[in-house]
């Protein structure tokens, strides 16, 4: 279910179903897929990723609602 959707989510990039299923084996990605067909509330991630690393998939999978040009993510030290 989750490397279909990813593979619809992702084929304007020219993603195949063998590209879509290598991303579902990071936990970042299939965190946020998770997330976005709503079988998990919410997804914490970074503590062992850089940041860049952390967010881009959500920006990916999740990306952002219509209208909204920033975004912002919490950092904690």
């Amino acid at each position: 279910m989750w490397i279909s959707f990813t593979k619809k989510k992702r084929a304007r990039k020219g993603y195949t179903r063998e590209e879509a299923s290598k991303l579902m084996e990071n936990r970042n990605h299939f965190g946020c897929m998770m997330v976005e067909c709503g079988d998990a509330d919410c997804m914490i991630s970074g503590l062992t990723k850089r940041y860049s690393d952390a967010i881009r998939p959500a920006l990916q999978i999740i990306g952002t609602e219509d209208g909204v040009k920033r975004w912002q993510a919490c950092t904690s030290s």
